[in-house]
């Protein structure tokens, strides 16, 4: 009589009383598949199949659970994950990734959880993510990037809270987010960037709370309207989208608890978000204001105006009233004159001045006193008086005053007798101005 001993390891927690091979399968053929579900039903480690010249998985079809990650890249012939049907639990991460045959991704309909991140990434015929109905999206966060095929994310059903974070890109024929439709709270970030095709939003409808939203080019969207539930988010970024000229869709939002950022789109104004009030820093890059008007009235830790080519100067800025210790940071205006319609408070955590070539006039900062960290000023062509800031009384970090080309040193000696070596903490670097 023969006697054949099998080693098991220790099931997965999620998978009790499983035939649990020790270590990590790498698959290579059916003869492979055939080999280890004689044996066994559950993995202790790492599924791998890369590189080999398998159609389907139904060789593999006892697999029930998987202690590691399970990994699935580069099969050509790969046309379906038929076999792994009843796989249920993945311990540590789902990839993926580079398999031209799959049309969906029927096969993993059994699985429920996966503790760990998802990647679904570069599979060029990849048209939606069916299969995945029963994945509990919980998982640590999901990559679902440069599927040149996929349309929708029908498949996947996000829950009215969701706790795990989301990007999505470069999927360049994806219009459809309704996977989203029930998500009401999302407790990590959202991601959408490089998705030509898509020109709605509609999939966050629900969407009242978000962690982190950052919206970046999308070359087709041309408003926010799907997001008109949203009331609160820590984080807005909204970059690259040139079909997007104002704010509206933005109905319902109140407060931004760290940045909102607005980059690099094609706003003309910034209407549309009646409502909010709190934002913890706004920035405003690379678009075609001339001025802020149809800016709500709202309160704001820090003001940035970055590479605003047609701002002469801040007019309907008076919205923004900066808290104390704000910081200012006004960079590479082109045509900028002044800074009239900024109102700072008498405390100010930073002030930053640079490569604004028109800028002569700082009247608007006439009212600051105190600065607790750095000042600024650089690479400002036309700037020759400082007197709107020789009230200040102190300033806690550096001063840098340098590279202003018209700035006599008379000018700056002026204003460094009116404040006083004594009240600057850090250091003094004034030089390279007009002598």
């Amino acid at each position: 009589m023969l006697l054949i001993l099998v080693t098991c390891a220790k099931p997965p927690e999620a998978c009790p009383g499983a035939r649990t091979m020790p270590g990590t399968l790498t698959l290579a053929s059916d003869a492979d598949a055939i080999g280890f579900c004689a044996l066994y039903d559950a993995v202790e480690g790492d599924l791998v199949i890369h590189e080999t010249r398998l159609e389907h998985l139904r060789a593999l079809n006892c697999l029930r659970c998987v202690g590691g990650s399970l990994s699935v890249s580069d099969n050509d012939a790969l046309g379906s994950l038929r076999g792994l049907d009843a796989l249920a639990f993945v311990g540590a991460g789902v990839s993926l990734r580079d398999n031209p045959g799959l049309t969906n991704l029927a096969g993993l309909d059994g699985l429920a959880r996966v503790s760990g991140n998802v990647f679904i990434s570069r599979n060029e015929a990849l048209a939606s993510l069916a299969g995945l109905e029963s994945l509990d999206t919980e998982a640590g966060g999901f990559w679902i990037t440069a599927n040149p095929s996929l349309t929708t994310l029908d498949g996947l059903t996000a829950p009215a809270e969701l706790n795990a974070s989301f990007a999505i890109e470069d999927n360049p024929l994806l219009v459809d987010l309704g996977a989203f439709a029930s998500v009401e709270v999302a407790r990590e970030w959202i991601r959408l960037s490089r998705n030509a095709s898509l020109t709605s939003l509609a999939g966050f409808g629900s969407l009242r709370e978000a962690d982190g939203l950052t919206i970046w080019e999308n070359t087709g969207l041309t408003d926010l309207s799907g997001l008109g539930a949203l009331e609160r988010a820590r984080d807005l970024s909204i970059y690259g989208n040139p079909g997007i000229h104002d704010l509206s869709g933005l109905d319902s939002l109140t407060t931004v608890e760290n940045g909102l950022g607005l980059s690099e789109n094609g706003l003309t104004s910034l209407a549309g978000a009646p409502l909010l009030q709190t934002v913890g820093g706004l920035q405003l890059g690379e678009s075609h204001l001339v001025d802020f008007s149809g800016l709500a009235p709202l309160t704001s830790a820090q003001l940035g105006v970055y590479h605003m080519p047609l701002l002469v100067d801040l007019a309907g800025a008076e919205a923004v009233t900066l808290s104390d210790r704000a910081d200012i940071v006004v960079t590479d205006n082109a045509l900028l004159r002044s800074l009239a319609g900024l109102a700072p408070p008498a405390d100010l955590r930073r002030i930053a001045l640079q490569d604004n070539p028109a800028l002569v006039d700082l009247t608007a900062l006439a009212g600051a006193r105190r600065i607790y960290g750095d000042l600024w000023i650089r690479d400002n062509d036309a700037l020759m008086d400082l007197s709107p800031l020789y009230a200040l009384e102190s300033i806690s970090g550096d001063v840098v005053i340098q590279y202003n080309a018209a700035l006599t040193t008379a000018e700056t000696d002026a204003w460094l007798a009116a404040i006083g070596l004594d009240s600057i903490g850090g250091q003094v670097w004034i030089s390279e101005n007009a002598p």
